[in-house]
């Protein structure tokens, strides 16, 4: 090495020189692509295989492990039909007669306590002339 830059020359010969990895003319080989893509291959078939053991393996465990459903004590009844309201005109008729009934009459709520309910008018009429009563609080 010595004696070439004695002699001038700054190259380094075509032995000496560094082959350059992203030169076009470096090729792939084929034998190598095609082992690595054939033990890929192989590998995911395998880990396939494995996979496809192990699931029937433990299906069949878990169906051993499982007891079988008890017996129906009774023979399954299906419910009974929703009841619909068949005539919505009457029967609102029904209800608005009732509840007509139960705000213009008098009756008890709570007989043991004392609390009767009286017609609406009358407690109308009552109100205006007693006034309201007061509840317990601060009035505030």
């Amino acid at each position: 090495m010595d004696e070439r830059r004695e002699k001038g020359s700054g190259t380094l010969s075509a032995a000496e020189k560094v082959p350059d990895p992203f030169s076009p003319d470096r090729e792939i080989g084929l034998r190598g692509l095609a082992l690595f893509v054939g033990g890929l291959v192989g590998t995911l078939a395998l880990a396939f295989v494995a996979m496809a053991l192990l699931a029937r393996g433990l299906r069949s465990d878990a169906a051993r492990r499982d007891p079988p459903p008890p017996p129906l004590e009774h023979p399954l009844v299906p419910p009974p039909p929703p009841l619909l309201q068949t005539s919505l005109q009457r029967e609102l008729a029904r209800l608005r007669a009732a509840e007509e009934e139960r705000l213009r009459g008098w009756g008890w709520v709570d007989r043991a306590r004392g609390i009767a309910r009286i017609p609406l008018e009358r407690a109308e009429e009552l109100a205006l002339e007693q006034g309201l009563p007061v509840w317990g609080g601060s009035g505030r």
